[in-house]
């Protein structure tokens, strides 16, 4: 017999675009039990918004609650 779980997808930011953020990133993309939606990363280092990680947008950290409200984090 085979079974299947279906995996929730849920719509995440990542806080941080430096390493920790690259780390998790991976760890989420390797989740077996939620598919995570990395929708952007947010950092407080202005130089880093615009840019990109992974292939996923960098913002900066002060438009955090408008990202959440936009981009329908869960």
């Amino acid at each position: 017999m085979i079974t299947s779980e279906l995996k929730s997808i849920t719509n995440a930011l990542i806080y941080g675009a430096g390493e920790m953020g690259s780390i998790t990133y991976r760890t989420f993309s390797e989740s077996t039990k939620i598919q995570y939606n990395v929708m952007g990363f947010v950092d407080d280092d202005k130089s880093k918004a615009g840019k990109t990680l992974q292939g996923v947008k960098i913002y900066h950290s002060s438009n955090l609650d408008k990202l959440v409200k936009d981009k329908e984090i869960d």
